[in-house]
C-alpha cells in the first residue's frame, strides 16, 4: 500500500482523513470495481464465435516453434491462447454470430473455449486494474488517485469494452495487453527519470517485462507492429542521454525491437494474413477510380485485375504498390478520412451478441457512454494536451512533465498509426479493426485531463504580494 505513495513526500492534499483513509479508499475502488465486472456480465465463460474464430483456432495448430507461427494466417499470440482449443478434438460444432447479415447470436459457455474466454476476462481485469495503479502511483493529490481509479475502472468495465471479453477474436487481447504494457511503460519511463547514473535492477527488469507484453500485444494484429518504429524514434533522444548506464539500456531495446521488425514484417509478408486485406483495399479505394487504376498502372505495371496476368502481379508486387501509393498521397488518406469522418469518433459497442434489457445494463451503457465519447472531440483534447505538456516540460516547470509528455507522444502517434493502418489496410470490417486504436485515442483524452487536474491541484499557493506591499508602505510612514 505504500507504493501508491510514490509521488508525494507531504500528506495529500484535496482529501481528509489522512493516507491510510486514501489507501483503504483507493483499494475499494478497484476491488468494487472488479467484482462488479465479475458478476455484472455474467459467467466470464460465456463466450460467442464470429467468422474468424474458426480460423484462429486452425492458425494453433501450427507448432510454436516453427517459422509457420510467423507466417500461418494468425499472429503468434493468439495462436498461442488458441492452443487451449486447438489440442482439444472433441469440441463440437459452434454457432458463429454474423451481425452484418442480421444474424446475431447469444453467449453461451461453448466446449473447449471456455478456457480462452476465461482468460480474456481475467487479463482484462488484471491489465486495468494494472493500469489504474500505476496512473495513481504516479499523481500526487489524494483527490486525483481516487478519481483516476474510478475513471479507469469505468472506462475498461463498461460495456463498450467489457463485452468484447466473450467474443472469440483479437480485440479484447489487444485492449488488455496494451493496459499491461502501457502500465508498464509508464513505469519504466518514471524509473528511467529516476534512476541514478546507472540504472539499478528494477530499470532494468522493467525494461523485460514492458519488453515481453510488448512482444505480445505487437503479435495479435498486423497493424500493431507499426508501434515498433514509433518507440524507437522516441527512445533515440535517450540514447543519447550522458547517463551511460541508460543509454546500454536503450541500446539493447533497440537492437532487440529492431529485429523483432524484421521478423514481424517478414512473416507477415510471408504469411496468407495480406492477400484477403489488400484485395478488399484495392476493390475499395482503387478499382472503382480510373487515375488511380492508371497511377498503379504506369507506375508499378499493374494489369487489368480481370486479366490472366493479374494474379501474378498480385502476389508479388500488390503490397508495395499498394503501401507506395498511401505514402506518395497523403491528399487521398486526408479526403478519404473526412468524406467518412463519422467512422473515426463513433461510439462502437460489440455488435455479436444483446444482452438483456434490464436496468442494470442500461446504466451501465449510459455510463459506458460518458467515457466513451462518440465526438470528435477528443482528437482535439489530444492534441491540445499534447502541446501543452510539451510546452510545460520544455519550460522545466516539472520534472515529471518530460515524461508525460514522452508518453503522450508515443500513445498518440501509436494510436494514430495503428488508426490509418487498420483502416486503410483492410476495408473489409474498417469499424472493428479502427476500434481498439480509436479507444487508444480516448484513453489518452482521460489521462491528460486526469493528469493536468492532478497538476493544478497539487501546485503549490503563491504568497500575496498586495499586503507585502501594504506593509512596506506602512513602514515607510
Amino acid at each position: 500500500m505504500a507504493m501508491l505513495r510514490d509521488q508525494s513526500s507531504r500528506a495529500p492534499r484535496g482529501v481528509r482523513g489522512g493516507n491510510v483513509g486514501v489507501q483503504i479508499a483507493f483499494w475499494a475502488i478497484l476491488l468494487l470495481g472488479a467484482l462488479a465486472r465479475l458478476t455484472l456480465y455474467g459467467d466470464p465463460r460465456l463466450s460467442i464465435a464470429t467468422l474468424d474464430t474458426q480460423s484462429y483456432v486452425d492458425s494453433s495448430r501450427a507448432s510454436l516453434l516453427s517459422t509457420d507461427v510467423f507466417s500461418g494466417r494468425r499472429l503468434p499470440t493468439t495462436n498461442m491462447v488458441f492452443k487451449l482449443v486447438s489440442g482439444n478434438s472433441n469440441c463440437g460444432q459452434i454457432t458463429v454470430s454474423m451481425p452484418a447479415v442480421g444474424k446475431e447470436g447469444r453467449r453461451d459457455i461453448l466446449p473447449c473455449f471456455e478456457s480462452v474466454a476465461l482468460l480474456q476476462s481475467i487479463l482484462s481485469i488484471l491489465g486495468w486494474l494494472w493500469l489504474a495503479f500505476v496512473l495513481a502511483r504516479h499523481l500526487t493529490t489524494a483527490t486525483m488517485k481516487l478519481l483516476a481509479a474510478g475513471v479507469i475502472i469505468l472506462f475498461a468495465f463498461t460495456p463498450q469494452i467489457a463485452e468484447w471479453d466473450s467474443i472469440l477474436a483479437s480485440e479484447s487481447l489487444t485492449l488488455s495487453l496494451f493496459a499491461i504494457s502501457l502500465g508498464l511503460l509508464i513505469e519504466a519511463a518514471f524509473a528511467w527519470r529516476d534512476a541514478s547514473r546507472r540504472p539499478g535492477r528494477l530499470v532494468s527488469a522493467l525494461c523485460v517485462v514492458w519488453f515481453i507484453f510488448f512482444v505480445l500485444w505487437v503479435f495479435v494484429r498486423d497493424a500493431n507492429i507499426l508501434a515498433i518504429p514509433v518507440t524507437l524514434v522516441l527512445l533515440a533522444p535517450v540514447f543519447f542521454s550522458r547517463r551511460l548506464g541508460i543509454r546500454s539500456v536503450i541500446g539493447v531495446l533497440a537492437i532487440l525491437l529492431i529485429v523483432l521488425f524484421v521478423f514481424g514484417w517478414l512473416g507477415s509478408r510471408q504469411s496468407s494474413r495480406w492477400q484477403p486485406s489488400i484485395q478488399d483495399s484495392l476493390r475499395s479505394w482503387i478499382f472503382p477510380y480510373p487515375g488511380r487504376v492508371q497511377y498503379m498502372s504506369q507506375h508499378f505495371a499493374m494489369p487489368d485485375p480481370a486479366s490472366a496476368a493479374f494474379p501474378f502481379w498480385f502476389e508479388h508486387r500488390a503490397p508495395t504498390a499498394y503501401s507506395t501509393f498511401l505514402v506518395s498521397h497523403p491528399g487521398f488518406i486526408v479526403t478519404t478520412v473526412m468524406d467518412n469522418w463519422l467512422v473515426f469518433y463513433h461510439s462502437y459497442e460489440q455488435p455479436y451478441f444483446p444482452l438483456a434489457k434490464t436496468t442494470t445494463n442500461f446504466v451501465l451503457a449510459q455510463l459506458g457512454d460518458v467515457v466513451h465519447p462518440g465526438s470528435a472531440m477528443i482528437y482535439l483534447i489530444d492534441t491540445l494536451a499534447l502541446v501543452a505538456f510539451w510546452a510545460g516540460a520544455l519550460r522545466g516547470r516539472a520534472h515529471q512533465n518530460l515524461v508525460w509528455a514522452w508518453m503522450f507522444t508515443w500513445l498518440f502517434l501509436t494510436a494514430g498509426i495503428t488508426l490509418l493502418l487498420s483502416y486503410f489496410g483492410d476495408a473489409d470490417g474498417s469499424m472493428r479493426h479502427i476500434f481498439p486504436s480509436l479507444e487508444m485515442f480516448r484513453l489518452l483524452a482521460w489521462l491528460s485531463v486526469l493528469i493536468f487536474a492532478d497538476a493544478h491541484i497539487g501546485r503549490p499557493e503563491q504568497a500575496p504580494v498586495q499586503p507585502t506591499i501594504l506593509a512596506s508602505s506602512d513602514q515607510k510612514k
